[in-house]
């Protein structure tokens, strides 16, 4: 009985630390709407991740930097940016730009979000710029 108490502390244990570890590198996902209001503000930093011909076609308004993720300088591109000013990362469907926004986390980057469903999931042509 002891033995089994043991082992069920320990299970136990394990998966608290488990949950506890597994929501820290979890980015925030922002909604379009909640974009439109933080447009002009001038403390975010807006990151396109896209090939430069998927940009060509049309960008979110108030976007600072196009580094396309695919590039082998694409890390060296992200160097540049602050790391205390937040940063919000934008693609076609939130899927490359989910991946940079965990890299971006990974290096020390203090706030960083996706653009949950990327420019797909955009409604607004007010905020394209093409």
């Amino acid at each position: 009985m002891k033995t089994y108490v043991q082992t069920l502390t320990i299970a136990t244990l394990v998966l608290i630390g488990f949950f506890a570890c597994s929501g820290q590198n979890e980015i925030e996902e922002k909604q379009s709407q909640d974009i439109i209001p933080i447009i002009e503000n001038e403390d975010w930093q807006f990151v396109d991740v896209r090939t430069p011909a998927e940009v060509e076609r049309g960008y979110l308004k108030g976007t600072d930097y196009f580094f396309n993720y695919n590039s082998y300088q694409f890390e060296e591109q992200v160097e540049t940016l602050d790391k205390s000013r937040p940063v919000l990362l934008i693609c076609r469907s939130g899927s490359r730009s989910g991946r940079a926004a965990k890299l971006l986390s990974e290096k020390g980057f203090e706030e960083v979000y996706n653009l949950k469903g990327g420019l797909m999931r955009w409604r607004d042509p007010a905020y394209i710029v093409k």
